[in-house]
């Protein structure tokens, strides 16, 4: 009997919930928010993310390439070196020239 009172209220819940937001036909809902379109080509992603940013001509933190970065990466994992972990972390710039273009995520199949 219980299950039956709890299932009722969640049938309840659910119905006053998907009719809260609701306008009225042929009127708008007040405060709709902007339409944002998250389905964009990689390119155009990374355009909009690398604008405002500086380019930079190598990776920052002492470390020269994306090999020295993994092996760092792991070195620091091993070590349990927070701080080590710290200055590896890629700025957003390093991640928007320097590593995404060449990560597998920025190809096919992943790019979806």
């Amino acid at each position: 009997m219980r299950n039956m009172f709890g299932a009722a209220a969640i049938a309840c819940a659910v119905a006053v919930g998907c009719t809260a937001g609701e306008a009225r036909e042929g009127q708008p809902l007040s405060g709709t928010a902007a339409v944002i379109d998250s389905a964009l080509p990689i390119e155009e992603a990374l355009r909009r993310f690398r604008e405002g940013r500086t380019e930079p001509k190598a990776l920052l933190g002492g470390v020269s390439t994306r090999e020295g970065l993994a092996r760092g990466f792991v070195a620091a994992l091993e070590a349990r070196d927070t701080a080590a972990l710290r200055r590896l972390v890629l700025s957003a710039e390093e991640f928007a020239w320097l590593y995404y273009p060449a990560s597998a995520l920025s190809k096919p199949p992943y790019q979806l």
